[in-house]
């Protein structure tokens, strides 16, 4: 078995932690949004255009898992029985 030492969070400053994983998501995104301004400036998009347009889904991504994570797994969990305090799975 293969064990990866390596600390989830990068640095911390006060509550505010930056982990690896966030740091990959954003590479991600800002890659994918470049790459679709290039392509999109070659087929004769206006770039400014896209980057705009990425800007709304992209904050419309996090609000909405924002908004998911807040109002319907936790009424999914409970329904569930997946909180402590509410009894075991099955019960």
């Amino acid at each position: 078995m293969v064990t990866i030492s390596i600390d989830p969070v990068i640095f911390s400053i006060g509550h505010f932690m930056l982990r690896w994983y966030s740091l990959i998501v954003l590479s991600a995104i800002c890659v994918g949004v470049w790459l679709t301004a290039r392509e999109g400036g070659r087929k004769g998009f206006n770039r400014e255009d896209i980057y705009d347009g990425a800007l709304w889904v992209i904050l419309g991504g996090l609000l909405t898992s924002t908004a998911l994570s807040l109002f319907v797994l936790p009424t999914l969990a409970l329904r569930l029985g997946r909180f402590g305090r509410f009894g075991a799975p099955g019960e």
